[in-house]
């Protein structure tokens, strides 16, 4: 009944989300200061907005626990694969930041809680390349729309 694995990965997703990370900005620091207007502009017309990204990584770090729990979906829907605001408020920007913060909690304490038998490898580990992918993504978007006011 070993943990070592699953305490490590848990780690490695709390890095990568809250930081400190190796690979650079973690999840939280890409996210540190983006206004709501910003979140929700495009920069590049056929990509993402950092809100539709940061709610996509909240979105799939949630049903990667629920999967781990065998309450998953199988599919997932575009409005919750990339939630796009509704109003755009400064309150609805919150709450997509805080589901972020909030599901990864959840599932750095349920991968920690599982045996090293019962861990699935593939799906723990590829949502801390995943949480990681996205950050850098929100960097780069956030790049191009700074010196936007809200």
């Amino acid at each position: 009944m070993a943990h070592d694995e699953a305490r490590r990965i848990a780690t490695q997703l709390t890095r990568s989300v809250r930081g400190p990370a190796w690979h650079g900005p973690s999840l939280r620091t890409a996210l540190a200061g983006v206004t709501a207007r910003q979140a929700a502009l495009r920069p590049i017309p056929e990509a993402h907005s950092i809100w539709e990204i940061a709610g996509h990584a909240a979105a799939w770090i949630r049903i990667v626990r629920l999967r781990i729990e065998g309450r998953g979906p199988k599919s997932v829907p575009k409005a919750i694969n990339f939630p796009a605001p509704r109003r755009g408020t400064v309150q609805e920007w919150r709450k997509v930041i805080a589901g972020v913060r909030r599901e990864s909690a959840r599932l750095a304490r349920t991968i920690r809680a599982l045996d090293d038998e019962r861990l699935p490898y593939l799906a723990a580990h590829g949502i801390v390349q995943h949480t990681t992918y996205h950050a850098g993504q929100i960097m780069l978007l956030k790049k191009a729309t700074k010196g936007v006011r809200p």
